[in-house]
């Protein structure tokens, strides 16, 4: 496993990720307000800036290739460029933090057993959604890849595993 991927399964940033939507410009600017603020937040625990940016350089790639699906599907013009304004606040909001990330030490952090003490304070409500969400993207991963999500995400596998162990 990657401790780069790993360091992607937080629970604070899950929870925080889940919370976020990127269905219209309103959404998006309230959502990368999040990401600034997160950014702006003490480091708590094992985590790293390379974490952090990691993890929002990661979301924000993901959400502009998934507004690019969108806009193959446009139906309108009007719609068409309502998600092209999108897609380029996105890119623009991560262009700042993919420079700063690649002129980063790049230290990666993980630690299963702060991490567990993380989702033991973490509301139940919260990583039930969390292990939603989760559990929608390995499904979607494997219907897509056509493959077994163990052998192509072993570190979201990990995390599930210890999701469900914190709810039972």
């Amino acid at each position: 496993m990657q401790i780069q991927k790993m360091a992607l399964y937080n629970i604070d940033w899950q929870v925080l990720r889940v919370s976020l939507s990127f269905n219209s410009m309103e959404t998006i600017q309230a959502s990368c307000d999040k990401l600034l603020e997160y950014m702006n937040d003490d480091i708590i625990g094992y985590d790293t800036r390379s974490n952090k940016l990691w993890r929002v350089i990661n979301l924000l790639n993901a959400t502009v290739m998934g507004l690019n699906g969108q806009l193959k599907l446009a139906k309108t013009k009007e719609r068409e460029e309502d998600v092209k304004a999108m897609i380029s606040f996105i890119q623009s909001f991560r262009t700042s933090w993919q420079e700063e990330y690649h002129s980063s030490d790049k230290q990666f952090r993980w630690d299963e057993a702060i991490e567990w003490s993380f989702l033991e304070a973490t509301p139940r409500v919260e990583v039930e959604k969390v292990l939603q969400s989760l559990v929608k993207r390995k499904n979607f991963a494997a219907e897509f890849k056509k493959m077994r999500v163990s052998k192509t995400r072993p570190e979201l596998l990990k995390y599930l595993i210890m999701l469900h162990a914190r709810l039972n």
